[in-house]
């Protein structure tokens, strides 16, 4: 299935909800919120129609969309993106970072009153680009119609594309944090010099 089938449509219904609210009682906040999500979307969409993007576009639009989100959730969320010098050039396939972010906000923030924080951080492992993203939320999910966060159709359409892309030299993994939380991993060859994947 196309990667760009799975974006859902849940986010910008919340946002243009939230955005009607806050035009009614905080216009000035409401047209920070604006900002932002054209923000978002200027740098998202974009993203659907290529088929490589970078890292620092990529950091880019996960920044973009958690900004438009800490304005709808307020104090419930907070959050940092992170990359080493020398991972912003290096290519990745986009959207990917994207849903893993949305999945910790989603799944792991938004279900708590208390929120909590994501993090995003890309980095060189030895040969290998490693970009984490790190949330003290819910954890994964053991009940319900999706057994865990990692058998999603979000992560699933990764877990193909990855293996389409760079066959088994690239991956994902979920994990639960011992902390709290969630810990979803993807890792790339690294690769700056050749950043067209082999397929």
């Amino acid at each position: 299935m196309d990667y760009r089938s799975q974006v859902e449509p849940h986010f910008l219904f919340n946002a243009l909800a939230s955005l009607q609210q806050l035009i009614r009682r905080q216009p000035a906040t409401a047209e920070r919120f604006l900002g932002e999500l054209h923000d978002y979307l200027r740098l998202a969409l974009p993203s659907m129609r290529e088929p490589l993007s970078t890292v620092d576009k990529e950091l880019a639009s996960a920044r973009a969309y958690l900004a438009v989100m800490a304005t709808r959730l307020g104090a419930r969320l907070r959050f940092a993106v992170n990359a080493t010098p020398g991972c912003a050039a290096h290519a990745m396939p986009p959207m990917m970072l994207l849903t893993l972010v949305e999945n910790a906000v989603r799944h792991g923030i938004e279900p708590l009153p208390r929120g909590g924080q994501v993090v995003i951080e890309a980095r060189q492992e030895g040969q290998r680009l490693v970009v984490d993203v790190r949330d003290d939320g819910a954890g994964l999910q053991t009940t319900g119609p999706v057994s865990t966060k990692g058998q999603g159709v979000g992560l699933a359409n990764i877990r193909d594309r990855l293996a389409s892309l760079y066959g088994d030299a690239a991956h994902l993994s979920i994990q639960q944090r011992a902390e709290g939380g969630v810990l979803a991993r993807i890792e790339l060859p690294w690769a700056p010099d050749s950043p067209t994947p082999s397929r």
